[in-house]
């Protein structure tokens, strides 16, 4: 799975198990959570499987890390260690994102 491996969302188990204690503190309160970036459906449909009935919302990532370069293959935003940026909208349709 890509992604940062110790994000909470990534372990099903324990994100079902912290949302139980949130909702039994919080009650009727409507509870919404974020996730991130699933590389792959069947870990996502296995966690909305198991968190779907703990929470009245998920709100999913609104971008994807990739490299950013321009034309001539370099980094195109500046500055030290931004060569990996979030990317969003059409260029995620494109074939050559990594």
């Amino acid at each position: 799975m890509k992604g940062t491996a110790h994000l909470l969302c990534y372990d099903t188990w324990r994100s079902a198990t912290i949302l139980r204690a949130i909702k039994e503190a919080i009650g009727n309160l409507p509870l919404v959570i974020k996730i991130a970036y699933f590389q792959e459906q069947a870990p996502l449909e296995q966690f909305v499987r198991e968190v779907g009935s703990l929470v009245q919302g998920i709100s999913a990532i609104n971008t994807i890390p990739a490299r950013v370069l321009d034309v001539q293959g370099q980094p195109a935003l500046p500055g030290a260690g931004r060569e990996r940026s979030g990317v969003c909208g059409r260029p995620l349709n494109g074939p050559d994102w990594t």
